[in-house]
Order: C-alpha cells, then sequence, then structure tokens
C-alpha cells in the first residue's frame, strides 16, 4: 500500500515538474546556441550578457519545478493529519523511496516539513539529523506562507549553503498546520552542471561584514572581482572586465542575488571563457 501510494505521489510531482524542466533545457540549450552561431558578431559583453541570462533563467525555472513539488505534497489528503500528529517516521517513509528520483529527475534536493512556528519535523533529505530546531530565524518564508495561506517562492540560506525554496502551507479544515518546504542547493554541484553548458565558471559571493565571502565556486583558482568591484554589483552597476589566466581569456561580471524579502545578500561572479 505505502509504495503504490509513494509511486502515485512520484508520478503527481513529475507531472508538475517535467514542463519545467524542459524550458530549463531548451532555455539553457538555445541560449548557448545562439552565442556559438553568432561569436563572430558580438562582442565578449554580449557573450558575457548571455551567460548571466541563461543562469538567471536556470534558477527562475528551478523555483518552477519546487512550487509544483511543493504544491503535489502539501495538497495529499492526509498530509495534514500526519504533521498534526508530528509522524515524522511515517512523513520520511512516505517519499525516501522516490527522493533520488527527485534529485535526479529535477534537481531538488531538499524536502523539510515545519509546524506553524518553524520547529522542524522531519527532514526527508537528510532524515538522520535531528529534529525540532526552529528555523524560522533564517527562513522568513514561512511566517509568509503559514500568514498568508499561500505557496510562496524565492531564495533564503537553508542549513549549509544559499538555496532556491518553495514554501507550501498544509491546510486542515481549513487551518494553515504547517508548511512543505523544497527546494534546490546553489552549490557548487549546482553551478558545475552549468558550467558544462555554458564554458563559464561561476561563484557565489556572499556579503559578510564590510566585505564578501566565497560560498561556492568551480573556478579551479580563486573567483576574480575584487570586493570593490562585488560592491558596485550591489549598487547596480554593470561590471565586466577582461582577465587572461593561462592561455585562457575571460569576461568576468557579476549580478546581485537577492533573497525573498528583497534584500541584496551576494553576488554571483560569471567568468565567460
Amino acid at each position: 500500500m505505502i509504495a503504490r501510494q509513494s509511486n502515485s505521489i512520484w508520478l503527481k510531482i513529475v507531472g508538475s515538474g517535467f514542463a519545467a524542466v524542459l524550458f530549463t533545457s531548451v532555455a539553457i540549450g538555445g541560449l548557448s546556441f545562439q552565442r556559438q552561431y553568432q561569436s563572430g558578431e558580438d562582442s565578449i559583453e554580449t557573450h558575457l550578457a548571455s551567460d548571466i541570462d541563461a543562469i538567471q533563467t536556470d534558477m527562475h525555472a528551478q523555483a518552477r519545478n519546487a512550487e509544483g513539488v511543493a504544491l503535489v505534497i502539501s495538497g495529499e489528503p492526509d498530509m495534514a493529519d500526519l504533521m498534526v500528529a508530528k509522524a515524522r517516521e511515517e512523513i520520511v517513509r512516505r517519499f525516501i523511496t522516490n527522493f533520488n528520483k527527485l534529485k535526479s529527475s529535477l534537481n531538488l534536493q531538499l524536502l523539510t516539513f515545519s509546524d506553524t512556528t518553524g520547529v522542524v519535523l522531519a527532514r526527508v533529505h537528510d532524515p538522520e539529523v535531528a529534529v525540532g530546531d526552529n528555523i524560522s530565524d533564517r527562513r522568513k518564508m514561512y511566517a509568509v506562507a503559514v500568514k498568508t495561506g499561500a505557496i510562496v517562492t524565492g531564495i533564503e540560506p537553508g542549513r549549509a549553503a544559499m538555496a532556491v525554496f518553495a514554501s507550501a502551507p498544509v491546510f486542515k479544515a481549513g487551518k494553515v498546520v504547517g508548511v512543505a518546504d523544497v527546494g534546490t542547493t546553489l552549490t557548487t554541484d549546482y553551478f558545475a552542471r552549468l558550467k558544462s553548458q555554458l564554458k563559464a565558471d561561476i561563484a557565489v559571493r556572499l556579503i559578510k561584514g564590510d566585505g564578501f565571502e566565497t560560498q561556492n565556486s568551480t573556478y579551479a583558482d580563486k573567483p576574480i572581482l575584487a570586493d570593490t568591484e562585488l560592491k558596485a554589483v550591489t549598487n547596480g552597476d554593470a561590471i565586466h572586465r577582461s582577465i587572461t589566466r593561462g592561455d585562457r581569456s575571460f569576461e568576468v561580471g557579476g549580478v546581485p542575488v537577492k533573497d525573498y524579502s528583497g534584500r541584496t545578500i551576494g553576488v554571483i561572479e560569471v567568468a565567460s571563457d
């Protein structure tokens, strides 16, 4: 019965996320083809802009993936009862079988269930980690989902890295009793996939104090932009410059990263080959 139920959920999830996955593949592939076709005519600044646009397109598509999956999971008929009962083992058992499929097919790595105060009831992606911690301080989207009763998507800090999340409220008798949270971590592994498609290095440079720290990077060496340049990017300036490392030349620039609340939290640095 459990296996049959899990398969049914999986079919719903795949259906909800397929369009976004297809959209991502077509968008990234189309941008790469366009760049190759026009390489004799476009400036190197245009190549950089194309890579940045492709990365943002992929991140938006991941948000759509997460949103579709979160809606399916939060809408399961007995999901509210499981959360009210704090049935961690049953929640994990319900989804763990197909979680690897979720990761490989939709590139989603996080699946968390929390109550209306932000206390974690279950982490399907990491079931061995202790639950009961409260994530409301760093995850403002939970409070918004509970208060409005609507699904919310955006970028917020995860336990280990910045991530794209979709937080969907779970209802019982018309009242929100918890939140199902689905996400994609913006780690080096995530950006390595984009690097292989775009032939561009990517780094996440988060604001820390008066400077920046590198959270993730596909660079073989350290990222390129100085703190003063990163600060200019966060202020809305279009920063780009050329650099040569070994026998390779790059055009380097960045795009601000804003969290769900609209606060600028860092820069995605891109070096187009």
